[in-house]
């Protein structure tokens, strides 16, 4: 016989040997064994989570914060391990490294209170930009292009390898939801600060220019299967073109046109500001991404990704 008593949240279980219910069996008689406490189940708490902590109140930025910070974040799309855990995302390098590195400026500084530094994407320095190659090398423009946002401006997933600077792109509205949260922001376009000005600038064949062929008269390349991609110039003769090049150098706002360039040379517009917004829990951070999104193997569409968490690797 087998038989659960629940009494304040508690369960506990009966074993005894086989006994028909026409026999009056005692239940005293059975042997009774504690199964633990559901009262975290009921209220749906994990008794093992840390507290959650707030990283700003007011203007005051917790100093918890600053160090060196490695974490992943949650790939919602992949299929989950054997106890259910879902896989982190993981880069076309095959890391699923994201560093954070914060430092607090002295008090008084230029910088005021807010934390200064680097966020990078998967492992490995990023290569040096150099003229009419796209940066970082072997990052896909071209395929996400035909899938992105339509009417926002060019939307790009990071860089692997690429030291985002960390800026303050904007300070949260008190409420119940951002009470706490510090938002990191970073510009979609930082790669191409020290990229764009080793581009020589191009006539583009409408009295303008651009940072390499393709900004007009780009055609080619379509998905799933590339075609070459061509540039055709203004007496209509075709010229091959990288098609990652002239992704970022196209003026469509669906692609890139990341230069502004003129007879003298070209600098790096800025690009859309996304955020990644940070509360503590117990020694590690926790957030998500906002206004980023990323590129999976195998598929052309930019999507986001799940929460992150972060673990302290140095001071």
């Amino acid at each position: 016989m087998l038989q659960l008593i629940a009494s304040n949240h508690h369960l506990t279980l009966a074993l005894g040997l086989a006994c028909p219910v026409i026999s009056g069996c005692n239940q005293d008689s059975l042997e009774e064994r504690h199964l633990g406490d559901t009262s975290a189940l009921l209220t749906g708490e994990d008794p093992t989570e840390s507290p959650r902590a707030p990283l700003l109140e007011g203007s005051a930025i917790d100093p918890f914060i600053g160090g060196t910070w490695l974490g992943s974040a949650v790939d919602p799309f992949g299929s989950p391990s054997l106890d259910g855990s879902p896989p982190p995302y993981v880069f076309p390098s095959g890391s699923s490294d994201i560093t954070l590195e914060l430092t607090i400026p002295p008090e008084g500084s230029e910088e005021g209170n807010f934390p200064v530094g680097t966020l990078t994407f998967g492992a490995g320095p990023a290569p040096e930009p150099v003229a009419s190659v796209p940066f970082p090398p072997g990052h896909d423009y071209y395929g996400p292009a035909f899938t992105t946002f339509v009417g926002v401006g060019p939307v790009f997933a990071p860089a692997e390898g690429f030291q985002y600077p960390v800026r303050r792109g904007l300070w949260p509205v008190e409420g119940d939801f951002t009470a706490g949260l510090l938002p990191i922001s970073f510009d979609q376009n930082a790669p191409f600060a020290g990229w764009c000005p080793l581009q020589p600038p191009v006539p583009d064949g409408a009295g303008g220019f651009n940072c390499g062929g393709g900004s007009r008269g780009f055609s080619g390349g379509l998905p799933p299967n590339p075609e070459p991609c061509v540039y055709t110039d203004a007496d209509g003769t075709e010229e091959a073109v990288d098609c990652d090049l002239a992704t970022l150098c196209n003026a469509d706002a669906t692609r890139g046109d990341v230069c502004e360039c003129s007879e003298s040379g070209c600098e790096a517009r800025p690009g859309l500001v996304s955020h990644l917004w940070l509360v503590r829990e117990g020694d590690d951070l926790v957030g998500n991404f906002g206004g980023a999104v990323f590129q999976y193997e195998g598929s052309l569409h930019l999507l986001p990704v799940g929460s992150v968490r972060f673990r302290r690797v140095s001071p």
